[in-house]
């Protein structure tokens, strides 16, 4: 009687999929259904997809081909077609820990909660005996009535803003809105669709453990730098706002914190980039623009409460020293590496 499920949303992810494959297979129980969304791939993967069908009898899988439509809507497929009352997201090149399922049963039996959060470790390599990624200041229990607005605030604040970390009730997701406009979205993707699904829960438990593995990519598109980043953060943040200032000023303010961030990340990732100096002068300006759009007259009591690294480069961009900006944000990124 499994009520869980695993959606895999992929495309041209060959090269990991099997250990993600593996990993499903690898689970202690098997009394959940997997969806396989091959979103179009080229690469053979979509081979793999339904040979992992035929040769796993005793697994309930169901696999969908379909012309590549993105992530976000391979995602919404992925929902739409699955028959558990909880979701849970798997990305192509990542990896659930064997008794992952398990556990998020156990949870949804005893308490049966809106949503299950859990942490992830990030490497580039699948290493199952990483530290966890836990989320700051947000300790193992169930959130509800009070203590659910400080969910909230870390989801307006972009710590709380992926799927993959998160076993969700289904009847949460709003099926029936039409998701195509955001189609396109390569950055953010899962941000737009967590936004709702806060919003309408009433109650999340979560507990401190490591259940998904993530790989880091090195290729990723939130490693390098493209333009369509900064129409992608706008558009993701326009719908951020909208929630935030909903949910009260705390979390409106959190949202100008994350948003800053972001423009910033936009910002190391031009730096190592291998574009004209013009050009990225130009960019600089663009990403100055959006931090004052976005926060108005806080713009320098917001940017002061980020990491002193952040604020300072933030200082240089707000006061129009972009090539200072961009020499910053160069050396503190490769201080990072060496670092960390």
């Amino acid at each position: 009687m499994g009520s869980e499920m695993c959606i895999r949303d992929r495309y041209n992810a060959k090269k990991y999929f099997p250990e993600c494959l593996d990993s499903l297979k690898s689970q202690s129980v098997k009394n959940f259904e997997i969806v396989l969304v091959d979103d179009g791939s080229s690469d053979g993967s979509s081979e793999l997809c339904d040979r992992f069908k035929k040769d796993n009898h005793d697994l309930n899988v169901q696999v969908i081909h379909q012309e590549n439509c993105g992530q976000l809507l391979a995602h919404r497929v992925g929902m739409k077609a699955a028959h558990g009352d909880y979701l849970v997201f798997l990305d192509a090149d990542d990896a659930l820990r064997s008794d992952s399922i398990s556990i998020i049963q156990e949870i949804i039996a005893n308490q049966a909660p809106d949503i299950i959060a859990f942490n992830y470790c990030r490497d580039d390599t699948v290493n199952y005996e990483k530290n966890s990624s836990q989320i700051k200041n947000l300790n193992p229990g169930c959130y509800e009535d009070c203590s659910y607005g400080f969910i909230k605030q870390i989801t307006s604040g972009g710590e709380f803003n992926n799927l993959a970390t998160k076993a969700v009730r289904k009847s949460l997701i709003d099926l029936n809105t039409d998701y195509t406009k955001w189609a396109g979205l390569m950055h953010g993707e899962d941000y737009i669709q967590v936004l709702p699904i806060i919003d309408s829960s009433n109650n999340l438990v979560y507990i401190n453990e490591v259940l998904y593995f993530y790989r880091e990519n090195p290729e990723s598109s939130t490693r390098s730098f493209k333009e369509s980043q900064i129409q992608d953060l706008e558009t993701v943040f326009n719908q951020v706002f909208l929630y935030a200032k909903k949910w009260g000023n705390e979390c409106n303010t959190k949202a100008k914190e994350a948003v800053c961030r972001h423009l910033l990340w936009i910002l190391y990732n031009l730096s190592r980039s291998a574009n004209t100096s013009k050009y990225k002068v130009a960019i600089a300006s663009t990403l100055a623009d959006q931090m004052k759009r976005f926060c108005g007259s806080e713009i320098f009591v917001i940017t002061n409460k980020l990491r002193i690294e952040m604020s300072c480069i933030a200082r240089c961009l707000l006061s129009g020293h972009y090539r200072l900006a961009i020499a910053l944000a160069g050396t503190i990124d490769r201080l990072y590496k060496y670092l960390f």
